[in-house]
């Protein structure tokens, strides 16, 4: 492709949802951009509906255009002509000088890395921490409702032995009372697992689940109320909602750093993966301490989940790096959980 002229770009179009393309035209109007089809079809949309992406060596730029149109040239030089007005991220446009300039590279780098660093280590997590303090118990509410709406289409009714459910429920009432939740604040049932299998889930609002299955796998009572003293950890600290704020924040300063439409978003979205399982495995380690805290409180074996999550673990086995797991490994989690009931 070759550009026709200052203000015109051949490239092609894509209609939304599909992958059929077709040559067109792009060239500048008195308020955008328009795209003409050698079939004679043309879209136009002003400066600030369109989406383009950045410059990046070897990678088609792509405009996107608000009905779900897309465009793409392989001319960079003719697109920066045509749309003088394209707008970079400031980590975009020092990442296309290092392209050229290995200095440049070294200080793109450097100076990103340490961004990353004090936002994802530092910044985030306050700022995410600060605001569930502040947000409402409706909006952890409204939040439970709808997933609990979610988690019915994937769970059934329990098939677990009614007497058994009743002494769970009683075990559990126990735990609330003792950790201060105030009456009816939270609330415990038991499912069929049914695609989430062995589980046990915090919803924001004061919703415990249980499943069948992770009851099946446990060898003692002990093991079972574990479990759910770890969960009334996560209600505790508002852990739902403050993994809320941290996953929109994260993918806010992703976008800021990276851009969302350039080369590099497949690696701000793999970046969001791993830094989200890392919060989450933090959010993990507060919810465990707060278990064991309480168990030895109210008289159950406060390792005894510990060791539930290790054979879970060596039963179901897992090939997914650690890096990726939203839970701390099983056996770290299990010898953090003895140190802290030893103290």
């Amino acid at each position: 492709m070759s550009t026709a002229a200052p203000h015109r770009v051949v490239g092609v179009l894509t209609p939304p949802d599909s992958l059929d393309v077709s040559d067109a035209v792009l060239e500048t109007t008195a308020e955008g951009l328009r795209a003409t089809g050698i079939d004679g079809f043309t879209i136009a949309a002003p400066w600030h509906k369109l989406r383009i992406s950045e410059r990046l060596e070897g990678v088609e730029r792509s405009i996107h255009f608000p009905d779900g149109r897309g465009g793409q040239t392989t001319d960079d030089d003719g697109i920066d002509l045509l749309v003088p007005r394209v707008s970079q991220s400031w980590f975009g446009a020092l990442r296309q000088q290092a392209e050229h300039h290995w200095r440049a590279a070294f200080l793109v780098a450097g100076a990103a890395g340490l961004a990353l660093v004090l936002i994802f280590n530092a910044l985030i997590p306050v700022l995410a921490g600060v605001a569930a303090d502040w947000t409402p118990p409706q909006v952890d509410s409204a939040i439970g409702r709808s997933s609990i709406g979610t988690l019915q289409t994937m769970t059934g009714p329990s098939r677990t032995d009614p007497a058994l459910r009743r002494s769970l429920q009683s075990d559990f009432s126990t735990l609330a009372r003792t950790a201060g939740f105030a009456p009816n604040a939270v609330r415990f049932q038991i499912v069929d697992g049914g695609r989430i299998g062995a589980n046990a889930l915090a919803v924001p609002g004061g919703y415990v689940l249980l499943t069948d299955q992770m009851i099946a796998r446990a060898r003692s009572r002990d093991e079972i109320v574990g479990v759910l003293a770890h969960e009334l950890g996560h209600l505790h600290y508002r852990h739902g909602v403050e993994k809320l704020y941290r996953a929109a924040a994260l993918s806010a300063a992703l976008y800021l750093l990276i851009g969302g439409d350039g080369g590099l978003g497949g690696l701000a979205s793999l970046g969001a993966g791993v830094v989200t399982s890392a919060y989450s495995r933090d959010m993990e380690r507060e919810a465990d301490a707060y278990a064991v805290r309480l168990l030895r409180r109210t008289g159950y074996d406060p390792t005894a989940f510990g060791r539930l999550l290790v054979r879970l673990e060596r039963e179901t086995g897992s090939d997914r790096p650690s890096l990726m797991r939203s839970h701390p490994v099983s056996q770290e989690r299990l010898d953090m959980i003895q140190d802290l009931a030893a103290d």
